[in-house]
């Protein structure tokens, strides 16, 4: 009924539990679109975008790709999870494994204009545009959107620095580009996977700026049954005023039985890969890094 409905929204700004069944219901029916059928419609495929394909050398993007292909070359298909998608192909974690790998997943974006470029590419797996939830209830945040005004509307290498107000990003951010603050409502990531009923995720590549230890706290504290066997997570130590290996990340990780693969150090901040010590990933020696 409609006081109900008026209930809920309220609840929606939190507390409710991420296994509630109405707000799994809500999330399934409101919050996920299914996956494209269609042809890809990517950027990288014409070759006069060469400006917009620049991120395929640059910026640490293929260290990451190489890493990856060596963990997940040998696997069969899986499901991913990337937070902070952007557009669905600019410095995509996840788009080499579902489109030469066949495997599924989600890909979540807060940034209502990125979303919908990231609809246009058509791909092959589910998306919600919504933001992940630093707390274990769904929450109402502003989302700061980044552009350069200067150069275009849109300005991929700075919406890829959107962040939430509340993150001690947004200082920092909002000085080297020009900021809008639009409200955008935030989702547990065990709220997400429950409504797909999934409860075995291959591969997490989360890119939240400076969000990211709230939400892996809670979702290693509190996992619902889930397991996830590899996380990619983009990471600066906020406990140093220097860009320095994060010991205390690294043990909210080993402390839960995950090992650290390696750390990429090319680019700041650094990107930390963990894998579950009982998973089926493959754990070669680091020395093939150079780490």
């Amino acid at each position: 009924c409609y006081r109900d409905s008026i209930l809920f929204s309220v609840l929606l700004e939190g507390p409710l539990s991420p296994d509630d069944p109405r707000l799994l219901a809500y999330v399934k029916e409101s919050m996920l679109l299914a996956p494209g059928s269609g042809m890809y419609e990517l950027k990288m495929d014409v070759p006069e975008n060469r400006a917009y394909n620049n991120y395929l050398s640059h910026l640490g993007f293929p260290v990451l790709k190489k890493l990856i292909k060596t963990i997940f070359d040998d696997q069969p298909p899986g499901f991913f999870i990337e937070a902070g998608a952007l557009d669905g192909e600019y410095l995509s974690n996840t788009l080499y494994l579902e489109r030469e790998k066949a495997w599924k997943g989600l890909l979540i974006e807060p940034d209502s204009k990125m979303f919908s470029f990231l609809l246009k590419k058509n791909r092959r797996a589910w998306s919600s545009n919504c933001c992940l939830a630093k707390d274990l209830y769904p929450k109402k945040e502003m989302l700061m959107t980044l552009s350069n005004t200067r150069y275009s509307s849109y300005g991929f290498g700075y919406r890829a620095m959107n962040t939430l107000a509340s993150s001690p990003y947004a200082a920092m951010s909002s000085a080297v580009a020009h900021a809008d603050y639009v409200p955008v409502q935030c989702f547990p990531l065990q709220s997400l996977l429950l409504a797909l009923d999934v409860t075995h995720v291959d591969f997490i590549s989360l890119d939240v700026e400076g969000l990211e230890e709230d939400i892996v706290e809670k979702f290693l504290e509190y996992s619902y049954g889930i397991e996830v066997d590899v996380w990619l997570v983009e990471h600066k130590n906020s406990h140093s005023n220097v860009e320095e290996t994060d010991y205390v990340f690294i043990n909210r990780f080993t402390s839960r039985g995950y090992s650290l693969y390696t750390i990429t150090q090319d680019f700041s901040p650094y990107n930390y890969i963990f894998i579950r010590n009982s998973s089926k990933a493959p754990l070669p020696s680091q020395e093939t890094f150079g780490i």
